[in-house]
């Protein structure tokens, strides 16, 4: 299921980026029903309930500040997990040094590849122009125009 996969595959990794902030990368490959957006994004359309955090060994706990469903795939997992987990540590560091600035930034960006079109799956609109195209210059591909959430 979703929460033991991510438990076992992603949340280490997770962690050691939190821990040591380094960046991380998930990439899933297949043919098309796969199960790659399921596994990645799970069902998007599912309405959210109660409100849940993730704790360090990566399990759900009812709470008000986070909420997890247990249909998230591994991109809402993990952004619910980098979330607690940096409000945790502000939490601590405001609780021991007092009322203290605490800065972070999370970078993300989420591409679909299919054929040779990209796809970013960040915006609301959803279209592939010739210029969301994948570029083959000289044996390397690269994207081109995708969106960067702070």
């Amino acid at each position: 299921n979703q929460k033991q996969m991510y438990q076992y595959c992603i949340l280490p990794m997770m962690e050691s980026s939190i821990t040591n902030h380094h960046h991380s990368t998930v990439f899933t490959y297949g043919p098309s029903g796969s199960g790659k957006t399921h596994t990645m994004i799970g069902k998007a359309e599912k309405e959210v309930g109660p409100r849940r955090t993730i704790s360090r060994s990566g399990e759900e706990e009812e709470e008000k500040k986070s909420r997890m469903e247990p249909d998230w795939g591994i991109v809402p997992r993990a952004l619910a997990h980098i979330f607690t987990r940096l409000e945790d540590e502000k939490t601590k560091r405001v609780s021991k040094k007092g009322k203290q600035r605490f800065h972070y930034e999370v970078d993300l960006t989420c591409v679909e590849f299919h054929g040779d079109k990209l796809k970013d799956l960040l915006t609301t609109m959803n279209r592939t122009s010739s210029s969301n195209r994948l570029l083959n210059l000289m044996g390397n591909v690269a994207a081109t125009e995708s969106s960067k959430s702070s």
